[in-house]
């Protein structure tokens, strides 16, 4: 026994297995049908691959043409024209010439064509990469409806469009069609007849060529042989008949007419071919000429030396602009040239006239003198201002017939202020000013008044009293000023007044304003105060009962503490205190003091308000103390300027009058606001509630006067008991008047006041 290799047997088991599989398999029967009757290309063959059982292997029979199928056998056609049947079982495989083909198309695709006309189509195959190529069988099918094809069967056939519309045309070959339209279309023919231009006017002995344009059905150029043009007057003017047909002059085409109008009236021109009809209608009327004319501007204002072009419009006999040759122009007086330029020479109505044969038209020139400034009008020509204040002033000219003129420069003049060439004036200072506008020799004016800046509150407190001490503001006080009220206090009613507005109790709407100007006391100008203390110098505070007879009058002293002196600094407001031991020298300008503690000063004379000498232990009349409140004064003062520098101690003293009688009300009022002495004799005595103001009553209660101690001094008077020994007493004090509104006059008494017992 052989051993073979395993692979071997594999091999062969699976070609036997294969071949089986190959002998079983069996052509379809409808493809081959598909075929039947149809021949090959010459190039071409069917192939027919066919095994036998008793064979090994397969057999190929090329066929021509497949003659037919019958039951379940083939008849072919070898190319020598022989012919074989081959039984379907013993079929394996079939190919026809047609393999690769994917589909089929005709072309051309969708064409158009006229009635009675043909159209060639060809069938040409695509592949599936639908590349085109031409098929040379001869079982084509090839049916259309609206014509026919020729009896051929080849991929090449000839269409005859019998009918017009839309059809279908078919081609197959086997199992592959294709389709596609075609559109037979009605021959070209005459379908509308046009001549232009259309409805002319024309004047006698004028000709004009006419066209003829002809379109067919589709709106396209047709072209026409043979044109019948006629004339036809429907309409005369001037005349009844009927006009003689106008011998048309034909171009060669036919298509041209060369009409000559030679009588006036409506003509209608009729082109015919082929029964179609072309219309137009030319009007004739006779020749135009002028039959009315007009100038423009027919008036106008002119100045000498001024120009303006006038210009003439003329129309037929049928009311329709015509075009002028020529125009005569003439003017009554000035120039006019050939285009209708006029040129104004002098002043006065001037007629122009145009002329076109006996047609005339005319206008009007109204020629006066060049306009030229005769006045100016300045706005406006009153103003009032105050100083600071400005005002724009305006100027318009007028001419000599009181129209608006333009005025080129203007020159700006001011008696008071400033003014600039604008117009603009400026008041720098109070009175009457004249503004003068002038151009050339004419010129126009504006009166001015300027006032002086009103005074605004509180600069309006200088010179006024205040309410409470009736004592006069002056330039540089210090005013604590109400501004809700528009009122003004010293320092000293402030105080007195809890800091609280006189008029309406609040203190919320107070500033404190330092009021405009220098201070009278101020620099050189201090306020005049004349010292006797010649007396004193030398003195110590023990034992200075020699140093007048009105202290020895009131006082029994045993042993003086101190002087007190109260005096005053430039650069303050208020006053100041000093306590000393001593007065060392008096010059005629200053003191030499020595204080408590041995430090030696020099005080101006001139800046002294008092020097109070303070016992350890005073007595009035022998009824108990009344402290330091009870003073006196070596010196009065006033508010009259003067130089301290020149004074001397003998140069007398500018005081108030010789004292004034405490219940002359009338006299103490006019001098209220000013430092005064008074004499009088105390009527009656009044302590407020609390201790907290003593009141010295000289008179009744309806003409009185008194003296005042506010409450910041009553707290010096350990007992208030011993004042009402005051009552009945003759007194000498100084002070400033106080006057109240509808209320008696008073001093308050402060350190700065004097109250002698006499």
């Amino acid at each position: 026994m052989i051993d073979l290799p395993i692979w071997l047997v594999v091999v062969a088991a699976a070609s036997v297995a294969l071949l089986r599989l190959i002998s079983e398999s069996k052509v379809d029967k409808d493809i081959i049908e598909k075929w039947v009757g149809i021949c090959a290309p010459p190039d071409k063959n069917f192939c027919f691959k066919y095994a036998k059982k008793k064979y090994w292997g397969s057999r190929e029979y090329l066929a021509r043409k497949i003659v037919r199928l019958i039951k379940e056998e083939v008849e072919v056609e070898s190319f020598d024209g022989s012919k074989t049947i081959l039984p379907l079982q013993d079929l394996k495989q079939f190919q026809h010439p047609y393999q690769d083909i994917g589909s089929l198309r005709i072309v051309p695709s969708n064409p158009e064509v006229e009635q009675g006309q043909t159209v060639e189509f060809s069938a040409e195959a695509t592949n599936y990469h639908k590349n085109s190529r031409t098929i040379s069988a001869d079982k084509f099918i090839w049916n259309a409806a609206g014509g026919h094809f020729d009896e051929s069967k080849y991929f090449r056939q000839k269409y005859h469009a019998t009918q017009k519309g839309a059809f279908t045309v078919r081609v197959s070959l086997g199992s592959f069609s294709a389709e596609t339209k075609v559109i037979v279309k009605e021959p070209p023919r005459l379908h509308e007849l046009l001549i232009s231009p259309q409805n002319i006017t024309l004047e006698l002995d004028e000709e004009r060529t006419l066209k003829l344009t002809a379109k067919d059905q589709y709106g396209h150029s047709f072209k026409v042989n043979q044109v019948e043009w006629t004339e036809r007057t429907f309409i005369y003017q001037n005349y009844g008949t009927t006009a003689p047909v106008i011998i048309p002059s034909l171009s060669d085409n036919a298509t041209s007419l060369k009409f000559q109008a030679k009588r006036p009236g409506n003509f209608l021109i009729t082109a015919k071919s082929g029964g179609i009809e072309g219309k137009t209608t030319i009007t004739v009327r006779e020749t135009r000429r002028v039959s009315n004319i007009r100038i423009e501007p027919v008036r106008v204002n002119l100045e000498i030396g001024q120009s303006q072009r006038f210009t003439v419009e003329a129309k037929d006999q049928y009311d329709e602009k015509i075009n002028i040759k020529s125009i005569n122009w003439q003017v009554s007086r000035g120039e006019i040239d050939r285009q209708g330029n006029f040129l104004a020479q002098e002043s006065g109505q001037v007629t122009i006239t145009a002329a076109i044969d006996n047609i005339e038209a005319t206008a009007i020139a109204m020629v006066k003198e060049p306009r030229h400034l005769t006045a100016l009008v300045i706005e406006p020509c009153w103003a009032e201002m105050q100083v600071g204040q400005s005002q724009r002033f305006t100027v318009e000219g007028r001419d000599q017939f009181e129209k608006w003129i333009k005025v080129e420069q203007i020159d700006w003049q001011a008696s008071l202020g400033q003014i600039d060439q604008n117009g603009v004036f400026r008041a720098t200072e109070p009175g009457k000013c004249i503004v003068t506008a002038r151009s050339g020799a004419i010129r126009v004016q504006a009166q001015v008044a300027a006032n002086p800046v009103p005074q605004v509150f509180p600069t309006t407190l200088i010179d006024r009293k205040d309410p409470v001490t009736r004592s006069l503001f002056r330039a540089g006080e210090i005013a604590y000023c109400c501004m809700r009220c528009q009122l003004g206090h010293h320092e000293d009613s402030w105080a007195h007044l809890a800091q609280k507005c006189s008029n309406c109790k609040s203190d919320r709407d107070v500033n404190v304003y330092q009021l405009p100007g220098e201070f009278l006391g101020q620099a050189n100008q201090y306020a005049s105060r004349t010292v006797d203390l010649r007396s004193l110098q030398g003195k110590n505070a023990n034992g200075v009962t020699s140093i007048g007879d009105a202290l020895n009058s009131i006082c029994d002293v045993d042993d003086w503490d101190h002087f007190r002196i109260e005096y005053s600094e430039v650069q303050d407001w208020g006053s100041r205190e000093l306590e000393v031991r001593r007065v060392r020298t008096v010059t005629s300008t200053e003191i030499e003091v020595e204080d408590s503690t041995g430090n030696i000063r020099w005080l101006p004379i001139a800046l002294l308000l008092a020097i109070v000498a303070v016992p350890s232990a005073v007595k009035i009349a022998g009824i108990g103390a009344i402290g330091g409140i009870v003073i006196w004064s070596l010196f009065n003062y006033t508010f009259e300027p003067s130089h301290v520098e020149n004074e001397t101690p003998d140069q007398d003293v500018l005081v108030s009058d010789a004292n004034i009688d405490a219940t002359d009300v009338k006299q103490l009022l006019i001098r209220a606001g000013n430092q005064v002495t008074v004499k009088g004799k105390i009527q009656r005595i009044s302590i407020t509630s609390a201790d907290r103001a003593v009141h010295f009553y000289f008179g009744d209660h309806l003409n009185s006067f008194y003296a005042y101690i506010p409450p910041n001094y009553r707290k010096n008077f350990p007992d208030s008991r011993a004042l009402y020994n005051w009552r009945g007493k003759e007194i000498v004090m100084s002070g400033i008047v106080i006057a109240y509104e509808n209320q008696d006059p008073h001093i308050i008494l402060r350190s700065s006041s004097q109250l002698q017992n006499l």
